[in-house]
């Protein structure tokens, strides 16, 4: 098992995690934008948009943080 976990490339592996990152904010600007629909993100449950951008947002910064700290 350690094997095929060796095998994956590190800078590889950061640059998926860093688009997969990028399309998060990407997607909960577009929920804040209102361009996407807030009932699609967040399993739809959340009730309004208010509480969808506090989520969004809240999402976004812990992305941000996330890939700050990938260096």
């Amino acid at each position: 098992m350690l094997d095929k976990i060796r095998k994956v490339h590190i800078k590889k592996a950061g640059i998926c995690s860093v688009t997969i990152g990028v399309i998060n904010i990407i997607i909960h600007i577009l929920i804040i934008t209102q361009i996407m629909p807030y009932t699609w993100v967040n399993g739809g449950r959340s009730g309004s948009f208010e509480l969808a951008r506090q989520t969004s947002l809240s999402s976004i910064y812990m992305t941000i943080f996330h890939l700050t700290n990938l260096a």
